[in-house]
Formats: structure tokens, C-alpha cells, sequence
């Protein structure tokens, strides 16, 4: 069956609603998973509860006292947010896989409702992704905003990529199209499983009623994991997906852009040992090219998304 085959028609959804695993990835932040465990027990409605500890070091558990419909799995290794997310997934059993940072929390009490009526109501949407805000001021996190352009814009609209920190998929999808791509570890995987959704034909929305509050914990994202990732990934995820004059332009402008941030920042060698590792890994990565069709590569640049430099 061709792609095309399987692109879902428009109009409103009908039958029961679908049922939902919320799935939260933990990597020794004790504190932050507990404090959004507490939060969620506020939320209306069933749901499964599916909890990764993804090879914590440190001292201290995840507090599952008083859940009911929970899963709960130790790695043995931290698999990054890449690994964890999919460990999570293999657990999970609902339609809806609802997907939480560890030091996020729905503003909402009914935050889960409406993805359950938002997916219901349209078979075309594939990733409902949130309108994330700093805690404690609740200001905009800019860095969440699934725009180019990071642009403010009120009300729903339809997105090229999702931000991570709080989004729900289909199941269904990510069986057709695969889960995160897991040697990105951290870095990319939202955008590689973004246009994977996107050439399927589903749907891609920033919901201004989905609400987050990101606590943006100190322990996480320092600058030189985030050079290296990027000087490995960001070419590897052209290299699968995009076609040769982007993958050119990808490398030209990341690989320039990362230099002279890991001389500001002092990280030079992070920068170095990623651009090894993504020479390195390019034969395995180019096993799995698939280049998008034009009308997804159209989709993107209509939806403010970014194909080349």
C-alpha cells in the first residue's frame, strides 16, 4: 500500500473516544516527576500511566503511591529522551499517547478531555502539541514555539514540527511511520518524526487551549551536549530525509553556526567530537534515506517550517 493510500480523510471523527497513556520520561530528577504526578491526579478521566526511569544515578524513586492503571520500567541505561520515549511506548496500550516532560504540568485540569475530543473530532490530526509557558511567571517560551520565525500567534494553527515537552500522538501513527530514531539519543527526533507524520498526510497543531507549565529544570540541556548533538545531528537528520542540496545547505550553515558558538562558549572539543561521530555514523544513517515527496517539503515551508539556510 503506497503512502498516499494511507492518508486519512477529512471530516468529523465519530465513535467512542479514545483511551490515553500518559507517558512521563525520568533521568535523576526525583523531584521534578514527583511534584508533576502530583499534578496529574488532578486530571479528569481515565488514563493509563506510563513512567520510564531512563537509568538514574542518583539517589531517590518516582512515588507511584495511590495509581491504579500504572506501568512503571527501570532501564538498565540512560537510552536518552529517544530511548526512554520509546521504551515507554512499547509499554503504553492507549490510542492516544500523551507525552509530558518531567518538569512539566497541564495548566488544566481538563487538559486531557480535549486532546481526547480533538482527536476524536479529526481523523486528519496526527500531533496535538502544546502552548508551553515558563513557570512560575507564564510567560511564552519562545524555544517551544513550532515556528521559524517564533512568531506569537493566537488561537489554533497548523505546525511543521512539534515541540517534545507536551504533545500527544496516535498510536496508529507511530505504528506506520516508526518511533524516535534513536541514535539521535537527544537532539532532532522531533523533527525527524515530525515530517515522517507530515509525509503521511496527517496533521500537525499547536493548540492555544493545551497548556503547559515548564519548570525548565537546571539539570537539564547543558551547552555542550546541546553543540555536540547538533553538529551530529542536524546532518543526520538531513541525510535521512531531505534532498542533497538541503543536506549541503543543513551542514554549511550548522556546522558554521556551531563553530563559532563553541568558541564563545568555551566548548570546542563538544563541537569537534560531534562532527566525528556524525562522519562516522553517516553510512549507517544513509541505509535508511528516504527523501520526502514534494508536496511534504511544500508543506513545510508553507507551515513557517525551515528546509534550507
Amino acid at each position: 500500500m503506497t503512502e498516499k493510500a494511507d492518508r486519512p480523510e477529512n471530516g468529523t471523527g465519530k465513535g467512542p473516544l479514545p483511551t490515553i497513556s500518559v507517558i512521563l520520561i525520568t533521568y535523576n530528577r526525583y523531584d521534578e516527576i514527583n511534584r508533576t504526578l502530583v499534578t496529574l491526579k488532578c486530571q479528569d478521566g481515565e488514563f493509563q500511566l506510563v513512567v520510564v526511569d531512563n537509568g538514574s544515578t542518583t539517589e531517590g524513586e518516582v512515588n507511584l503511591e495511590g495509581w491504579r492503571n500504572v506501568r512503571f520500567i527501570r532501564l538498565n541505561a540512560n537510552g536518552g529522551p529517544t530511548g526512554g520515549r520509546n521504551a515507554g511506548i512499547r509499554l503504553a496500550t492507549g490510542d492516544l499517547l500523551v507525552f509530558l516532560d518531567d518538569d512539566a504540568s497541564f495548566a488544566d485540569s481538563k487538559a486531557l478531555s480535549k486532546i481526547r475530543e480533538r482527536f476524536r473530532r479529526d481523523p486528519a490530526l496526527g500531533i496535538l502539541t502544546a502552548d508551553s509557558r515558563l513557570f512560575p511567571s507564564g510567560n511564552i517560551e519562545y524555544a517551544a514555539i513550532p515556528r521559524r520565525d517564533k512568531a506569537v500567534i493566537p488561537g489554533d494553527y497548523e505546525a511543521s514540527y512539534f515541540c517534545a515537552v507536551a504533545f500527544a500522538i496516535r498510536r496508529e501513527i507511530v505504528e506506520k511511520v516508526g518511533a524516535f530514531f534513536e541514535p539521535f539519543f537527544y537532539g532532532c527526533e522531533e523533527l525527524d518524526l515530525s515530517w515522517r507524520v507530515l509525509r503521511r498526510g496527517y496533521r500537525i497543531v499547536r493548540a492555544s487551549d493545551l497548556i503547559i507549565y515548564h519548570r525548565v529544570s537546571p539539570e537539564a540541556r547543558p551547552s555542550d551536549r546541546w553543540i555536540y548533538s547538533n553538529a551530529r545531528n542536524r546532518v543526520w537528520l538531513s541525510l535521512r530525509n531531505l534532498p542533497w542540496p538541503c543536506v549541503v545547505s543543513y551542514a554549511c550553515f550548522w556546522w558554521g553556526y556551531l563553530f563559532l558558538r563553541a568558541l564563545r562558549e568555551r566548548h570546542f572539543l563538544s563541537y569537534i567530537y560531534g562532527i566525528r561521530d556524525c562522519l562516522k555514523g553517516v553510512p549507517a544513517v544513509l541505509k535508511n534515506r528516504s527523501v520526502l515527496d514534494r508536496a511534504t517539503l511544500c508543506a513545510i515551508v508553507r507551515l513557517n517550517g525551515r528546509l534550507i539556510y
